[in-house]
C-alpha cells in the first residue's frame, strides 16, 4: 500500500524531479484536462470531486509515509489544481498553455 500511495502522490514519481517538481506535476494534469473535456458537466463534477477527495487522502497518507510536512515530492495536488483551473474549458493549445501558466503563476504567488 505504501508504494502505491507514494506512486500516486508523486504522480508517477514526477514529484521526485530534482527541480520544479510542482511544475512537472502540473504538466501531468494535461492528460486529465483532455479526459474531462469529453464528459458532461454532471459527470465532470462527480469525477472531479472524486479526484480531489482521492488526492487529499493520498497526499495525507504520503505525508505520513514520507514524514515530511508539505513535501515537494507530493504533487498530486498540482494535478488536481490544474484540472480545477481548466475544468469546463475547451481542450485547445491556447487553453492548455494559458491554463498552465496562470495556474503556475497563481500557485507560486500563494500566501504562506
Amino acid at each position: 500500500m505504501r508504494a502505491l500511495v507514494i506512486f500516486l502522490a508523486s504522480a508517477g514519481y514526477v514529484g521526485y524531479a530534482p527541480v520544479a517538481s510542482g511544475t512537472w506535476g502540473s504538466l501531468v494534469g494535461i492528460p486529465f484536462f483532455w479526459f474531462f473535456t469529453d464528459l458532461g458537466p454532471a459527470t465532470s463534477i462527480v469525477l472531479f470531486a472524486a479526484l480531489v477527495w482521492g488526492a487529499c487522502w493520498v497526499a495525507g497518507r504520503a505525508e505520513t509515509y514520507l514524514a515530511e510536512h508539505d513535501s515537494s515530492k507530493i504533487v498530486i495536488d498540482e494535478v488536481a489544481g490544474y484540472v480545477a483551473a481548466t475544468l469546463f474549458l475547451p481542450f485547445t493549445w491556447k487553453t492548455i498553455i494559458l491554463g498552465f501558466l496562470i495556474f503556475r503563476i497563481a500557485n507560486t504567488r500563494q500566501i504562506k
